[in-house]
């Protein structure tokens, strides 16, 4: 038989495992709004790491650049002095 005693009975035990849920899901809650937090802060550091690592390898496919275009220079002269040498060369005749 149901009494109004423990009526009172269940429903204040109904009301603490209630309020013992409540608080298990806000602590929860909150964790996830904490780790969510923090990975939002590390995506944006790693987005400014990424940033900066795409300048550098830009720059440094500037400098591979510059430099086959300063060897491709220096071979193009080695061939000019390789022509002005003939031309002299052939302009005082074989040497003696």
């Amino acid at each position: 038989m149901i009494t109004p005693r423990s009526m009172l009975m269940t429903i204040s035990a109904l009301q603490n495992r209630i309020a013992s849920e409540a608080t298990q899901h806000s602590e929860a809650v909150q964790a996830l709004v904490s780790e969510r937090d923090a990975l939002k802060q590390e995506c944006e550091i790693l987005q400014l790491m990424f940033e900066e690592t795409h300048y550098e390898l830009w720059e440094l496919r500037q400098a591979v650049f510059e430099r086959r275009e300063a060897h491709a220079q220096l071979l193009r002269l080695y061939r000019e002095r390789e022509i002005a040498r003939a031309w002299r060369a052939e302009r005082e005749g074989p040497l003696q």
